[in-house]
C-alpha cells in the first residue's frame, strides 16, 4: 500500500513540474533599437510643416553641394510649327567663401547647342562664350562687388523651403522606402500665386519672361513634386510641369514647361579649380558701368554671359 502510495505521489509531482514553463528572459533593447523604434513612431506622426522644417534645419549644416537642372519648353504657335527648346545647368557651389562652377548648355533650333562654362572664385570671375569658344574675365573691381552682392543673398533652396511653408495647407505627402514625397493641391487661386513664386525662384534666366506670360495665361495644369530623403531629410530633388494657354481671339498659344532639377555631394565638394587654359587666356571683358545706376544694384541677369544670379 505504502509503495502504491508513493507512485501516485511522484505522478502528481512529475505532471505538475510539467506543466510549468521557465520564464522568458527579454534582453533589453540596443541603442540602435531605441533610435529606430524613435524614429518610425516620429515618422510616423510628421505633419508637412515638421518634415520642412527638419528640412530647413538640415540645410544650414550645408557648405557645398552639385545640382543638375533639366528645363524643357515646348511652345505651340498659331499657323507656324511647334517647336521645344531644352536648358541644363549643372553647377557645383562651397557656399563660404563662395565659389562656383556651372555648366550651361542650351538647345536651341537651328543654331544648335550653346555652351556656356562659368567658374567664380575668390581671385575672380572667369567664363567662357558659347559662340566666340573665348575665354573672358570681368575686371577685378566688378568681380568683387558681384562675389560680395551674392554672398549675401539667402540660397535658392532655402528660399524654395520658405515658400513652400507658406501652402502648408495645399501640400500632401506620401512616402516610400527612403524618401517623403511632396506634392501640390489647390484651387485655381491658390494654384496661380504658387506657379508665379515658384516661377520667380528656380526658373533663373526664364522667369522674368514667363511670369509676364504667366499674368496673362490660364494655367491648364501644374503638377510639383519635391523629394526629401527621410535619413538626412535633405531636399535631393524636384520636379514641375506647367502648362499654360494664351487665347487669341479664336488661336490661342500654348507653353508647356517640364523641370526636374536633382542635388546631390552635399558636403563633398571641397575646391573649384579655373583651368589653367581659362587663367592664362581670359581677356578682360568690356563693362561699362555708366550702364547702370548704381554698382550694388547690379542683377547677374543684366550681364550678357552671367545669365542668372549664383548660388546654391
Amino acid at each position: 500500500m505504502a509503495y502504491k502510495w508513493f507512485l501516485l505521489v511522484s505522478a502528481f509531482v512529475f505532471l505538475a513540474a510539467c506543466s510549468k514553463t521557465n520564464p522568458v528572459i527579454q534582453a533589453e533593447p540596443t541603442q540602435e533599437d531605441k533610435e529606430e523604434a524613435r524614429e518610425s513612431e516620429t515618422e510616423d506622426t510628421l505633419t508637412v510643416e515638421e518634415i520642412l522644417l527638419k528640412s530647413l534645419g538640415e540645410l544650414q549644416h550645408v557648405e557645398s553641394l552639385s545640382s543638375t537642372k533639366e528645363l524643357t519648353q515646348h511652345i505651340s504657335l498659331p499657323n507656324e510649327e511647334p517647336f521645344s527648346t531644352t536648358t541644363s545647368l549643372y553647377t557645383e557651389v562651397i557656399q563660404a567663401p563662395l565659389s562656383m562652377y556651372r555648366k550651361r548648355v542650351s538647345e536651341v533650333p537651328i543654331m544648335g547647342d550653346f555652351i556656356t562654362d562659368i567658374y567664380v572664385v575668390e581671385d575672380g570671375i572667369y567664363f567662357r562664350d558659347g559662340l566666340e569658344d573665348t575665354w573672358f574675365t570681368y575686371p577685378e573691381d566688378v568681380s568683387y562687388e558681384i562675389i560680395a552682392i551674392e554672398e549675401e543673398q539667402v540660397n535658392p533652396q532655402e528660399q524654395h523651403l520658405e515658400m513652400l511653408a507658406k501652402y502648408t495647407e495645399q501640400l500632401a505627402y506620401e512616402e516610400n522606402e527612403t524618401h517623403f514625397i511632396l506634392t501640390f493641391e489647390a484651387n485655381p487661386d491658390v494654384l496661380t500665386a504658387f506657379a508665379l513664386e515658384l516661377n520667380h525662384l528656380m526658373l533663373d534666366e526664364l522667369a522674368a519672361e514667363l511670369e509676364e506670360f504667366m499674368t496673362m495665361a490660364d494655367i491648364h495644369k501644374l503638377e510639383y513634386q519635391l523629394f526629401i530623403e527621410k535619413k538626412t531629410f535633405l531636399q535631393t530633388e524636384w520636379t514641375m510641369s506647367l502648362v499654360l494657354d494664351l487665347s487669341l481671339d479664336e488661336d490661342s498659344i500654348k507653353r508647356e514647361i517640364r523641370v526636374t532639377e536633382t542635388l546631390d555631394q552635399f558636403n563633398e565638394i571641397t575646391e573649384i579649380v579655373v583651368p589653367q587654359e581659362a587663367l592664362e587666356e581670359a581677356e578682360e571683358f568690356n563693362l561699362y558701368l555708366s550702364e547702370f545706376e548704381d554698382v550694388h544694384n547690379f542683377d547677374m541677369n543684366d550681364f550678357k554671359h552671367v545669365e542668372e544670379p549664383i548660388g546654391f
